[in-house]
């Protein structure tokens, strides 16, 4: 990127967008020295943009589309939570109430996983157990 680019954007308080796995974006085709490649795509956005409404990720598509390979923008709102999967935390052993509580729950039910894959059924009874632990801490 020249300078004088690199001022214009600092000027008007723009955030280039880097890809998630940093790679040129256009090449001239050729191989070993005489390869040319450069990044030549960007997402410029204002910084106010990025600030309130939330967080954009670019991406370098691996498909080739002439001599350049497209760069994709995704965004996700600074609300979204993502879904977190069950976490256990050891201290939770030194209750002995924890202990029963879990063979508890992982005796009960048999009857509603009958029939149903193994992976399935983990998924099941680790939800379940996640929203029983809520209730128990």
């Amino acid at each position: 990127m020249s300078q004088k680019l690199k001022d214009i954007i600092f000027e008007h308080n723009l955030v280039d967008i880097y890809p998630y796995k940093s790679a040129p974006t256009w090449d001239n085709g050729r191989h070993g020295l005489n390869c040319i490649a450069k990044s030549v795509d960007h997402f410029l956005l204002h910084e106010q943009m990025v600030e309130k409404i939330g967080n954009f990720q670019s991406c370098i598509v691996n498909k080739y589309i002439s001599d350049h390979r497209p760069i994709t923008l995704t965004w996700r709102r600074k609300d979204t939570r993502f879904f977190f999967p069950f976490k256990y935390n050891k201290v939770w052993l030194e209750d002995p109430e924890f202990e029963d509580l879990v063979c508890a729950h992982y005796s009960k039910d048999r009857d509603r996983t009958i029939g149903i894959s193994p992976m399935e059924d983990i998924i099941y009874r680790l939800r379940a157990l996640k929203e029983m632990v809520k209730r128990w801490e």
